[in-house]
């Protein structure tokens, strides 16, 4: 059965995109084919398929064998295909410290990670409590402005940090969110120290947070699970008493479920 049998796009869709894509569904398919059987089974003509095929191998997503010239899919989707499967890896394995969490502070518990100089919540344990904080699962919020966010962007290279800070508008969600570039700098540098975030109602008024990064077996941050709830009910200076070192724990856990090994245990 043929993938490109219209001619025309659908609404709403990029004729060029439907055509690569067609050409990668092919491949994943029939594993290596040639330029004539790829014309033949998507519908395309020939030099169409060449065109995007230079494309795609240029980027990563396909390859040509040499010894007999047909192509295959590249690496670069088998990195893709692991950044998925780890991302729900992560979520599975969120639940039981989100729990305790939970279990701990009788607030919401939260698992988020970045995607596009942005924290995307993945998964979420909720409040038993009537009035809770619900944050719907693929939300997508600002790093310099939410506790999750800035326990991420803590952990990031300088230079990304740096980055961050001189391309993105630090505009004031509320009256409490930091917009001056060095006072984030300086708050992100306390994260690091104190190995905990905070938002005080910096994203949204009567929503008070508490964060701590989750690391993976190479030290590199993939994560950051937090505990949310009204401001009225959960007061910050309370928290970081009573939760932030058990918080601390429990992403220390996390972590070392992913095969992190905090530097003084391993020493």
């Amino acid at each position: 059965m043929k993938l490109g049998q219209n001619a025309e796009s659908g609404k709403g869709t990029v004729q060029s995109v439907e055509r690569a894509l067609d050409i990668l569904e092919a491949l994943n398919e029939n594993g290596e084919m040639g330029l004539v059987e790829l014309s033949q089974f998507t519908g395309l003509n020939v030099s169409t398929v060449h065109r995007l095929l230079g494309t795609l191998i240029e980027r990563g997503y396909a390859r040509q064998n040499p010894q007999t010239s047909k192509y295959s899919l590249g690496l670069k989707m088998l990195f893709f295909g692991k950044s998925l499967r780890d991302k729900y890896e992560l979520r599975a394995l969120a639940k039981p410290f989100l729990r305790e969490l939970v279990d701990l502070s009788g607030e919401t518990a939260n698992l988020a990670i970045i995607d596009r100089d942005e924290a995307v919540f993945i998964e979420q344990v909720e409040s038993p409590k009537m009035v809770k904080m619900f944050t719907q699962v693929g939300t997508r919020v600002p790093l310099y402005c939410t506790g999750v966010g800035k326990a991420l962007m803590a952990y990031l290279r300088d230079e990304e940090i740096d980055h961050y800070v001189r391309t993105r508008n630090l505009l004031a969600e509320t009256e409490n969110t930091i917009t001056d570039a060095e006072a984030l700098k300086a708050e992100l540098h306390r994260i690091r120290k104190n190995g905990y975030s905070v938002d005080d109602q910096e994203y949204e008024e009567g929503v008070s947070c508490i964060a701590a990064p989750v690391f993976d077996g190479s030290g590199r941050v993939v994560g950051a699970i937090s505990v949310s709830g009204p401001t009225g009910r959960f007061d910050l200076e309370q928290a970081v008493t009573c939760l932030a070192g058990d918080l601390k724990r429990v992403a220390r856990e996390f972590s070392a479920r992913l095969g992190y090994v905090h530097p003084l245990e391993g020493r």
